[in-house]
C-alpha cells in the first residue's frame, strides 16, 4: 500500500504532537502548547498533514487565524513611535 498523505483538523486525542519536529523550536512548542488552546478558544483552526498509514503521526501543520486592524489607527500609532511625536 502506497502512502497516502491526508489533511485533517488537529484532534488532540488522535494525534501525537510530541511526535512532531520540525527543527525550528517555536514551532514545535506552538504546536504542543498553544494550537489546542486556540481551536478551542476559535483563535486559529488548526490543520495537520498526517500519513494514512499512520494517522497519528503528523508530518506537518498550519493554524490559520484572521485578525482586521485599522491602518490609519496603525499608521499613527508607528508614526509617533518612530519620529517620537505625538502625531
Amino acid at each position: 500500500m502506497c502512502a497516502v498523505l491526508e489533511e485533517q483538523r488537529l484532534d488532540t486525542k488522535a494525534h501525537d504532537r510530541t511526535g512532531f519536529d520540525s527543527g525550528v523550536p517555536q514551532i514545535y512548542e506552538h504546536l504542543s502548547r498553544y494550537a489546542s488552546q486556540d481551536r478551542r478558544r476559535s483563535i486559529a483552526r488548526v490543520h495537520v498533514l498526517v500519513d494514512s498509514r499512520e494517522p497519528a503521526r503528523i508530518l506537518g501543520y498550519c493554524a490559520i487565524s484572521a485578525a482586521q486592524f485599522w491602518s490609519r489607527s496603525l499608521f499613527t500609532r508607528l508614526a509617533r513611535f518612530h519620529t517620537g511625536l505625538d502625531a
